[in-house]
């Protein structure tokens, strides 16, 4: 019984899905009855007394009246009928209804009578040929050059036109065609591009105000689900601007741009050429002339066509006039300013920076050439980015940006570089940036998880204050068993996509797979300080993982002092550079053991190489064949030590000591040139002796010197030397009498062999 009621009930919900598919099926006749109304709604399909006569044949009259009305020309057509009135057939009379429309069509090349007794026949029947040779006329197709005669149906079929693939294959044309097909058709072509302007033809009517574009898109006749819209306009360089669309257009020209200085619209940038890039929603706009730096100007578009044939009337977007998305330049100066929030900016310098750069008096906010605000505490909070040496972050405490503008950041000459170079020579500088309204979020901790067995991996959602960040009393992590575990080294990561944002912590306990564990944050703030982390805790499941240790790669000796050790992956930094960390074992002579007298290692050049200098007492013979160890006590980036001592053998090809030398030496400020050298230098007093160098140049057979005022030591590959003045004017060169090496070894330059010039700054 149950199985039988299951039954009846499935064909109750068989029957019923049933006549609901056939209720909403329409069949082909109510669906040309529902264009026609569209169509009569549009004023192209106009009836009689009896009705749209729909099954009836279309007369060549009709025809013409269809085409001006498709065109949205029968207001014109009417307004001037007695200039469409006189044509030139016979049997045209001028009083007849159809006169001006034919009159029309003839003078636009669209329709034609016959020639053999010119005469037009408007009351014979037009056949399905020639009404689609008509409209594709009408739509832009140049009959005699777009298509033929003899390929009309398949012409018809290739542009949308007609929908059966029969068309494009020996189609036979109907001997009766009615007036219903050649709604469909008229429908049909509303939908389609004009052929010239690549505009829909729906937009005539559209732009008319005989339909709204949204009963336009109720039926069907226009496919806009995406709004053209403007995403960015970005100078590439000073005659080049990228404009980016937010979907695929159809290329525009010269003449729809205008281009002019915001602030004085009689200056105007012409524009020479637009060309597409690749990327189908993007185009480059090349001007005559060059843009003025951080000049504010407009960009005037006043049509833009999607991919689809959908037209956006104007659009009106600001930009800034070209300055390189970061400066490079030897002299100190503003590199970028990138706009990270509402009341938030990172500054970049050319220049390495120091505390000099967080006094607040050096700053000033400009907006629309008036002061908004004058650096003070109160307003200003400024930091030194861990990410990097050159930036700074600059928090705007009673100050926001309430929406997307222009603001001009300008800088005091007073401030120096850690070069000790006045910003663009004491002259100071400015930028002007395009400001972010994105409201500031709280800080909160992204992710936490093992890296290893001794490693856990805090992500925060912004940067945090390094210094904080970096104190092991800020964490508190504790196992399943709720049982504190002691945390020896918190390390800020300021490498890759989330520089500034990870923390590391190592732990003295061996962290076991598949336990949730425990990380207590307190007392965190970001960079900003702005907001704070306040006894919060976050917990971990540990997954499988495994730690391997440091593999040698290669040993490759440069002389007799110096080899350059290759690893698999990177070291932690401080370990890198404790030079008992490596042994170097004679294989040829068994009695000899070196450790290093320096190790060099900086992450950002490579952060798998290590530069070992060797003693003078300790130098590597030729031909001579030498183990390389690395002790386990040199910990891999996670803070690992290694499981096991790694060796490496190789042979000194040598034969003598490459000399330390100046590389390079380049005036970077009015006063002050930057010395680069071949190898790193020591920490030593020779070479910060103002005298040990030497700045001369030659004029009429004589030597002039000149002797620095001070010596800098910055770091092993750089020494800043000051002068009194430096006349760029002169070629300049420079020598030293002596330099020591980070491994203590001596170069003396007494015959003057090493000398260098010196080039000016870009």
């Amino acid at each position: 019984m149950k199985l039988i009621k299951r039954i009846s009930v499935l064909v109750m919900v068989l029957c019923i899905i049933i006549n609901n598919n056939c209720s909403y099926a329409k069949t082909e006749k109510e669906v040309i009855t529902e264009k026609a109304e569209i169509l009569k709604e549009l004023n192209i399909l106009k009836g009689s007394g009896s009705g749209l006569a729909l099954d009836d044949q279309l007369s060549r009259s009709q025809a013409s009246a269809f085409i001006v009305r498709l065109l949205g020309k029968e207001d014109e057509v009417k307004n001037n009928a007695s200039k469409y009135i006189n044509t030139k057939f016979s049997d045209v009379e001028k009083d007849k209804w159809y006169a001006s429309y034919i009159g029309y069509c003839v003078e636009k090349g669209i329709i034609d009578g016959y020639s053999s007794d010119n005469t037009f026949r408007p009351n014979n029947k037009l056949g399905e040929k020639a009404f689609l040779k008509l409209v594709l006329s009408a739509i832009g197709y140049k009959y005699n050059e777009d298509f033929t005669w003899n390929n009309v149906f398949e012409t018809a079929y290739g542009v949308g036109l007609v929908k059966s693939l029969n068309y494009a294959n020996g189609y036979i044309e109907k001997s009766k065609y009615t007036r219903g097909e050649v709604v469909t058709v008229l429908h049909r072509a509303l939908q389609l591009k004009d052929n010239t302007t690549k505009i829909r033809m729906i937009y005539r009517f559209v732009n008319n105000n005989i339909i709204t574009k949204e009963q336009a898109i109720k039926y069907n006749l226009i496919e806009d689900s995406v709004g053209t819209k403007i995403l960015n306009v970005k100078p590439i360089n000073s005659t080049s601007i990228e404009i980016e669309f937010n979907e695929k257009v159809q290329e525009f020209t010269p003449e729809n741009l205008l281009i002019y200085e915001t602030n004085d619209t009689a200056r105007v940038l012409p524009v020479s050429e637009v060309t597409k890039k690749e990327s189908a929603d993007k185009y480059i706009i090349v001007t005559a002339t060059k843009q003025t730096i951080d000049k504010e100007y407009t960009l005037l578009l006043d049509r833009v066509v999607d991919s689809k044939g959908n037209p956006m009337t104007s659009f009106n977007e600001e930009f800034l006039g070209y300055r390189a998305s970061e400066v490079k330049s030897d002299y100190f100066m503003i590199s970028k300013i990138k706009a990270i929030s509402n009341n938030v900016i990172y500054v970049y310098f050319t220049h390495p920076i120091n505390d000099n750069a967080l006094q607040t008096n050096f700053y000033s906010l400009y907006k629309d050439e008036e002061e908004v605000i004058k650096g003070n505490n109160q307003d200003l909070l400024i930091k030194k980015l861990a990410t990097c040496d050159n930036g700074i972050s600059i928090y705007f405490k009673n100050y926001t940006f309430a929406e997307q503008s222009y603001f001009n950041l300008i800088i005091d000459g007073k401030l120096s570089s850690n070069y000790a170079v006045k910003l663009n020579d004491g002259k100071g500088d400015s930028v002007k940036f395009k400001s972010s309204n994105d409201s500031n979020q709280p800080l909160t901790v992204d992710s936490c998880i093992a890296l290893n067995s001794h490693t856990i991996q805090l992500t925060f959602n912004k940067e945090v204050e390094p210094e904080l960040a970096q104190q092991v009393f800020m964490y508190c992590v504790k196992d399943y068993n709720n049982k504190q575990i002691k945390v020896t080294k918190a390390t800020v990561i300021n490498e890759g996509d989330s520089a500034g944002k990870v923390v590391r912590l190592s732990i003295d306990s061996t962290i076991k797979v598949h336990r949730q564990y425990k990380v207590m944050v307190n007392h965190m703030t970001d960079i900003t300080s702005q907001y704070q982390i306040m006894l919060k805790e976050f917990t971990f499941t540990t997954e499988y993982y495994s730690v391997s240790d440091i593999q040698i790669d290669a040993i490759l000796p440069i002389d007799e002092n110096l080899v350059l050790l290759y690893l698999n992956k990177a070291v932690d930094e401080e370990s890198a550079r404790n030079k008992s960390n490596y042994q170097i074992h004679g294989v040829s002579h068994s009695d000899y053991i070196a450790v290093p007298s320096a190790a060099y290692y900086n992450k950002k050049e490579d952060p798998r190489i290590v530069k070992i200098y060797l003693n003078a007492n300790d130098k590597l013979k030729p031909a001579d064949v030498y183990n390389f160890k690395i002790l386990t006590t040199l910990k891999d980036e996670m803070g690992h030590y290694q499981s096991s001592v790694k060796s490496k053998q190789f042979t000194h090809s040598s034969s003598q000591a490459v000399d330390n030398y100046i590389s390079e030496a380049k005036v970077i400020g009015d006063n002050t040139i930057k010395l680069s050298f071949n190898k790193e230098i020591a920490f030593d007093i020779n070479n910060i002796l103002a005298n040990n160098y030497t700045l001369y140049y030659i004029e009429n057979g004589l030597e002039y010197n000149k002797i620095p005022d001070t010596a800098t030591y910055v770091d092993p590959q750089t020494i800043i030397l000051k002068f009194d003045f430096i006349d760029k004017d002169k070629n300049y060169k420079i020598k030293f009498k002596k330099l020591i090496d980070l491994g203590k070894i001596e170069t003396t330059n007494s015959d003057n062999r090493h000398i260098c010039d010196v080039e000016i700054g870009e």
